[in-house]
């Protein structure tokens, strides 16, 4: 029955992937699954496509799976930008608005040239301005293909931000804190559950240290005023000390059942585990 089937998250981060599988059974959701592998170093020549070996290593995963599966994939974060632009004149209709908004976003994001993909909606904080995140459509196309060669067909493919705010729902958190999430190479911050959605990247060569990491984002955030520097969740993907103002992440308390053992240091599964527990889409 469709219920029983495992739900898998995949994480495809910049040098290491990782996946968490649940199955929703009566009593709670139960833990089936666990995985995580160090990737190839990318090519410098094209680092938004996937490393060389990567689809063997996805083949070689899938063996361990049920064939049937509902698979959700989140790509690396490079892959992704966000930009507030000018909104245009409301009286421009699609599809001349459509074609501002491409040609703007694409003044602002590095990319190759190829076609974007673009989503973006008015910005509650700002008015008269659009929050847009964009894509590089060729990137997302050779994982797609990658993935396909592996024998994988996700059924959703989302990105970080997103999934750690998906992940705070279901764990309940307080809905007024910020989230940062340390991702190895750099951290993913997302604006509180209570606010509408806001994200950035910091690289770890931009922020020698936590303080430092704070004004950083602070001035990404425009919902952080200031004089307002808001609570934070915090959580990072190898094991390392809790910022003094920060709270850690209940990570698995939301499972109710781990079949295997759970992984030494669960807030690596955070993206994974909040893929897997996502709802379908519509």
């Amino acid at each position: 029955m469709t219920f029983r089937r495992w739900q898998v998250g995949l994480e495809i981060g910049n040098g290491t992937v990782r996946a968490l599988a649940v199955q929703r059974r009566r009593r709670g959701w139960q833990l089936r699954h666990w995985w995580q592998h160090t990737l190839p170093a990318a090519s410098s020549a094209a680092p938004e496509a996937p490393p060389s070996g990567v689809g063997r290593l996805l083949a070689e995963w899938r063996k361990h799976l049920p064939g049937s599966i509902s698979l959700r994939v989140c790509l690396p974060p490079a892959l992704f930008s966000q930009r507030r632009i000018k909104a245009p004149d409301r009286r421009l209709r699609e599809p001349e608005r459509g074609f501002y908004i491409a040609s703007q976003v694409r003044r602002h994001i590095q990319g190759n040239g190829g076609p974007l993909l673009i989503d973006y909606r008015d910005d509650p904080l700002a008015p008269h301005t659009l929050l847009v995140t964009a894509a590089c459509q060729s990137a997302i196309g050779q994982w797609r293909s990658c993935l396909s060669a592996a024998g994988l067909d996700p059924q959703i493919m989302d990105f970080s931000p997103c999934v750690l705010r998906g992940m705070a729902r279901q764990a309940a958190l307080e809905r007024n804190f910020l989230l940062i999430h340390d991702m190895g190479d750099g951290w993913c911050w997302v604006s509180p559950l209570a606010h509408p959605l806001e994200f950035g990247f910091v690289c770890r060569q931009d922020a020698a240290d936590y303080d430092t990491l704070r004004r950083l984002i602070s001035r990404q955030y425009s919902g952080a005023g200031e004089d307002c520097r808001p609570a934070v969740y915090y959580s990072s993907a190898e094991p390392s000390p809790l910022p003094k103002d920060a709270r850690s992440w209940p990570s698995f308390d939301i499972f109710w059942r781990a079949y295997p053992p759970v992984p030494p240091w669960p807030q690596a599964f955070l993206i994974a585990g909040g893929l897997a527990l996502r709802w379908e889409d519509a």
